[in-house]
């Protein structure tokens, strides 16, 4: 992976070079062998990078951490243990203490008891998470040495808000963290400790620059021809039109590859891409991400198993299919979810039901992750002891959904503004799509729900989405839960009949076909193809 091009040494040793700016906080976890790594890396910071250092470390909890005294050996910065409500100041490292979790909220660093649980202790999920949340695109994520898998969920919410993240390399004493994170497609850049630190500093230094008034994607810049060739070179390579994106995410996304890439300007960018055409992937792939967990929306589910799945049930017939749609399904931890809900609510109220759930996303890889069923221990953080016995099978540092569960769930790759909506759905879900695109696509897509539901079917959308503009087709049943039925009536014309495939529909066996190179055409993708064509003849016949 490219490391980005040093930066230039400034006379200013106190780091008021960067008061003006918006600091840049890093935060850096590891378990076993973390303190090698942790020297390594600090011994290879300046002392005057204008960064944050908050260094997450697993601790034995009726033990006192002798890390500062140990860190401060190795470098000038100052290291202090960290205070409940501390704010973080440029050029200083803080560490955790023991027996304690940490969050940060407005750059302060908030201390909470360690939870006495079975459950496995997150810290550095915990922090990452909220450090993504609180910087957004500013937030730097370091993976060091570790067993296990905590911090693979933090990476992937650092990228998520648009930072960037750095893993170490098989340097590392224990690799499990690490690896998992990178399995996870959650590193930007592995390289051992002391390069870590040599390229977040140069990519801080670079988005500093990038905040003045000559960024390079400024509102005007997403106008430009550079950028809509970089949108039509991810076409050519994907077969995905990303014109129904918001041009804010879009931007969003073209800037963090940018600085990943230490490029300033798009059209060094376009030129990037037309040289290297597996660029174009990669950034689809980054428009793609999208953080999940089990049972991350609990009132969502809660609402289901109360008012929902009752209604369903009472006016279903015996033998009959209990139908649902994830619609953006990413990793399949809420499909998973959302099985689990329904087989316990069956368990408890018999009347001779199934249930299907069809689960669909863009993305190939995301679906295969859900196909395999197998997840980290972060993920299943708000899964209870007793559904993650009954539920779960631990498989070394991960765990697997269990079959009774997996037969439930159907996963294919499906292009939802392109390939033709499901029908006889009882209930959709599709969190968090919706505010990734224009006016006129989530139109579309809403108009496709409205088809693919029975007229006594459920929508629920993300909390931060509405129906919006569609209000003629959904009536609210809980506003806050943001989950609403189908009104009665037609659905719009524009909407493709299920029997008829769309020349670009994902369906498509050739759509995957790299037609320059059909040789390129693996298994992986054939049987791929063969599922996602399979799912979609099983709905039509439901």
């Amino acid at each position: 992976m490219q490391t980005p091009s040093q930066p230039k040494q400034s006379d200013n040793r106190s780091g008021d070079n960067h008061s003006k700016q918006k600091m840049r906080i890093v935060g850096i976890g590891a378990s076993a062998g973390g303190l090698e790594a942790f020297t390594q890396f600090l011994e290879a910071v300046p002392l005057t990078s204008g960064i944050a250092f908050v260094l997450i470390q697993h601790l034995e909890p009726t033990h006192e951490s002798g890390l500062v005294d140990l860190l401060s050996r190795t470098t000038k910065l100052p290291v202090t243990e960290i205070e409940n409500g501390c704010k973080v100041k440029p050029n200083h490292v803080y560490v955790i203490p023991s027996n304690a979790e940490l969050t940060i909220r407005n750059s302060e660093l908030h201390l909470y008891p360690r939870a006495a649980t079975r459950r496995p202790n997150l810290p550095i999920d915990r922090f990452l998470n909220s450090l993504a949340e609180d910087q957004q695109a500013n937030a730097i994520g370091v993976i060091l040495s570790g067993a296990a898998s905590d911090g693979t969920l933090g990476l992937q919410a650092i990228k998520a808000a648009g930072g960037i993240t750095f893993v170490q390399d098989e340097s590392a004493a224990y690799t499990s963290m690490p690896e998992s994170a990178i399995r996870a497609g959650a590193a930007d850049f592995v390289l051992p400790p002391a390069e870590i630190a040599k390229a977040l500093t140069a990519v801080s230094s670079q988005r500093h620059d990038q905040m003045q008034p000559s960024e390079p994607l400024s509102e005007s810049a997403a106008k430009s021809a550079d950028f809509h060739e970089i949108l039509q070179l991810i076409e050519n390579q994907t077969g995905v039109a990303m014109a129904s994106y918001k041009v804010a995410t879009l931007r969003r996304r073209i800037q963090r590859r940018m600085t990943v890439l230490d490029i300033h300007t798009l059209n060094e960018y376009t030129a990037h891409i037309k040289n290297d055409p597996a660029e174009a992937n990669t950034l689809y792939q980054d428009m793609l991400i999208n953080v999940t967990s089990f049972f991350r929306d609990q009132p969502t589910l809660e609402f289901l198993k109360k008012h929902l799945l009752p209604e369903l049930v009472s006016k279903a017939n015996d033998n009959q299919q209990l139908r649902i749609w994830v619609a953006g399904c990413a990793s399949g931890e809420e499909a998973y979810s959302l099985a689990i809900v329904c087989h316990e609510f069956l368990k408890r109220n018999p009347h001779g039901l199934s249930v299907k759930i069809f689960a669909t996303d863009l993305s190939a890889a995301a679906i295969a992750q859900a196909r395999s069923g197998q997840y980290t221990e972060g993920a299943l953080n708000d899964v209870s002891e007793e559904l993650r016995e009954r539920y779960f099978s631990a498989n070394g540092a991960t765990y697997q959904v269990r079959e009774i569960i997996r037969d439930m769930c159907i996963f294919a790759t499906h292009n939802l503004l392109v390939d033709p909506p499901f029908s006889s759905m009882d209930f959709i879900s599709c969190c968090n799509v919706l505010i990734y695109l224009n006016p006129t696509a989530q139109q579309k897509l809403l108009a496709n729900f409205h088809y693919a539901l029975k007229p006594s079917g459920f929508l629920t959308l993300g909390t931060s989405e509405s129906v919006g503009a569609s209000r003629s087709l959904f009536s609210p049943l809980d506003k806050r839960l943001k989950i609403y039925s189908r009104k009665p009536g037609p659905s719009p014309q524009h909407i493709a009949p299920s029997s008829s495939l769309p020349a670009k529909s994902s369906f498509t066996l050739a759509s995957h076909m790299p037609e320059s190179n059909p040789d390129k055409f693996d298994v992986a993708t054939l049987a791929n193809n063969i599922c996602t064509l399979a799912v979609y003849t099983y709905q039509c016949s439901g």
